[in-house]
């Protein structure tokens, strides 16, 4: 069956935008649940960087935070539309999102092998989670795959590669270099903003940055889907090792 699936068209079909959102909608949903659960509400300090941001930056706009999940949700509901024929062919095998979850998991087993000693070294002192439980930091993992790959690579990688295509004429691998990196750095900072309390800290900026790294090149290679879960589940993963 494994051969079957590496002959098919699964590699280009599961890369595709489509198909990464109706892959990530299970693991959005049961963030914004639990999330919603823990935290009694729409707000709380028991929610990833990125989807806090955003509902905090509504509420003080006087919009309701639960405003932020229309957003995804109109713009999977314009994909779908768009991309029938797309959807039609990848779920003429659905095993093919089970494929995706098993890759998503060998991912993010690689870079706990790979840059899991660089996380002993640079952040010794535990992730930046410090005061939450383990069933809180668990439920903001399952959702910092989610919003830090829609914010962080999904939109801002492509358009500064975009940007970059636009006025500039480098080649094409200059133009991707460039963005990982901004893109990256701006991803190890975010963690370190003053509404998160986490002092600003050399070896773990360094280290936060290497795994934007790390995510960029994989969304570029296999799409928003599968960057997203491994992004989850290695922060899991992490997690369960610290325990």
């Amino acid at each position: 069956m494994l051969r079957r699936i590496f002959r098919s068209d699964y590699w280009r079909l599961s890369q595709s935008p489509v198909i990464g959102w109706l892959f990530i909608t299970p693991l959005w949903m049961a963030y914004e649940i639990s999330a919603y659960q823990i935290n009694e509400g729409w707000l709380g300090e028991s929610r990833t960087g990125v989807d806090l941001l955003l509902k905090t930056l509504l509420n003080s706009m006087k919009v309701h935070a639960g405003f932020a999940l229309l957003m995804p949700a109109f713009f999977l509901i314009w994909l779908v539309v768009k991309e029938k024929k797309t959807i039609a062919k990848f779920t003429r095998k659905p095993v093919r999102f089970a494929f995706m979850l098993l890759e998503s998991l060998s991912y993010a087993l690689m870079f706990g092998l790979v840059v899991g000693f660089i996380s002993a070294i640079f952040l010794s002192d535990g992730n930046a989670n410090l005061n939450q439980t383990k069933v809180a930091a668990f439920v903001v993992h399952l959702g910092s795959g989610v919003y830090e790959e829609f914010f962080f690579r999904f939109i801002l990688l492509t358009v500064l590669v975009m940007g970059m295509q636009y006025f500039f004429s480098w080649r094409s691998s200059v133009n991707y270099s460039i963005a990982i990196v901004i893109s990256s750095l701006l991803f190890a900072y975010s963690h370190h903003l003053e509404i998160f309390n986490e002092p600003l800290d050399l070896q773990s900026l360094v280290f936060r940055f290497l795994a934007g790294v790390a995510f960029s090149v994989l969304f570029i290679f296999r799409g928003i889907g599968v960057t997203a879960y491994t992004h989850s589940l290695y922060n899991i993963l992490l997690l369960f090792r610290q325990t």
